[in-house]
């Protein structure tokens, strides 16, 4: 599942909303009670996307607790008249602050990775990854409601290329690659968009070749060396 990363855990959020979306819309019975009871399972399967698919177990962790927490109230275990988000809000802030003591520097740390293929995501955060690998192949970045920077520029491109996997849904991604290397682009942009910064007559198209794939929703993704 690592290969897959969270731009496939996403993709299957936004299916089952949709089809759920879609099958209430058309009056089957008991969808509306459904979704409205039981839709913070999405945030937990989220949470476990996170930890499995990019072993980002802080993130992963939150996106559990608040969606235990919500359906906790949502299913009627725990009996509550009020406005749910003075739960969710609360819950949300305590998390966030340990997550500031415990790592206070969370968003100008920057990982270092030899592998030849890597994972990161920064989801309501920042994230930034350094390649050093001498065959890298391929990564899957996503950036939700954050930034994530992957940074290529010391890797060596494996010669059959690389594929980056990016997902950037109301966030951006920055992905710095190696002079001169040629770069292929297949985005689907919803309001957003992607933009390689660097000049044409700067790229050797004799270099392997790095396809960066994937979706822009409400984001952007920026190509730089």
């Amino acid at each position: 599942m690592k290969r897959m990363g969270m731009s496939w855990v996403w993709g299957v959020v936004l299916i089952l909303l949709g089809a759920g979306f879609l099958a209430n819309s058309v009056g089957a019975n008991g969808v509306h009670d459904f979704i409205i009871n039981w839709w913070p399972l999405l945030l937990i399967v989220i949470g476990l996307g996170e930890i499995l698919a990019d072993r980002n177990y802080f993130s992963g962790a939150f996106w559990v607790i608040i969606g235990i927490v919500v359906l906790i109230f949502t299913t009627g275990w725990v009996s509550y008249n009020g406005d749910i988000w003075t739960i969710i809000w609360p819950v949300a802030l305590i998390l966030i602050g340990i997550r500031f003591i415990f790592r206070p520097s969370m968003h100008t740390k920057v990982d270092v990775e030899d592998g030849s293929f890597v994972g990161s995501s920064a989801v309501f955060s920042g994230a930034s990854k350094k390649i050093t690998s001498k065959n890298f192949r391929g990564s899957n970045v996503s950036a939700v409601f954050g930034g994530a920077k992957l940074d290529l520029r010391d890797a060596t491109i494996a010669k059959e290329g690389a594929v980056i996997g990016v997902s950037a849904i109301f966030g951006g991604v920055e992905v710095l690659v190696p002079r001169k290397t040629p770069v292929r682009t297949d985005v689907v942009a919803i309001f957003g968009g992607h933009d390689d910064k660097r000049s044409a007559s700067d790229i050797d198209e004799k270099l392997p070749t790095i396809t960066v794939k994937g979706e822009a929703i409400f984001g952007g993704i920026e190509i730089k060396d």
